[in-house]
């Protein structure tokens, strides 16, 4: 982290600084369309973002949970978690639009795994 200050934070990120407030106590989490940017200005990894469980849908928590126990997930893994595979397929897209995760191709085979 960069040790700046909630209002700094507020600003960088065009937010309140009562949003900032609340996310550090665990009273909201930032909309999907700004955690991208959150993960920027805070210079976060994808391992210090997953800690905030707040942030995500209870399918990517189960996604990240998979990736972070295995170090990598597949689509064989993916089309198991929860109800629909496309929409686990959709939220891994999304983890990788905002740098959570990344997406490697090998042997014929698409992997995702935390992007450090």
């Amino acid at each position: 982290m960069k040790g700046l200050q909630q209002k700094e934070v507020a600003d960088l990120l065009g937010v309140n600084e009562n949003s900032v407030v609340n996310w550090e106590k665990d009273r909201g989490a930032p909309i999907k369309s700004n955690i991208k940017r959150v993960i920027e200005v805070l210079e976060l990894n994808s391992k210090a973002i997953v800690q905030y469980k707040n942030i995500f849908t209870p399918r990517q928590e189960k996604l990240l949970s998979l990736v972070w126990e295995k170090g990598q997930i597949s689509r064989e893994d993916y089309r198991r978690v929860g109800d629909s595979w496309r929409g686990a397929y959709s939220d891994l897209c999304w983890l990788v639009e905002v740098g959570i995760l990344k997406k490697e191709r090998r042997e014929r085979h698409t992997y995702y795994t935390l992007d450090d």
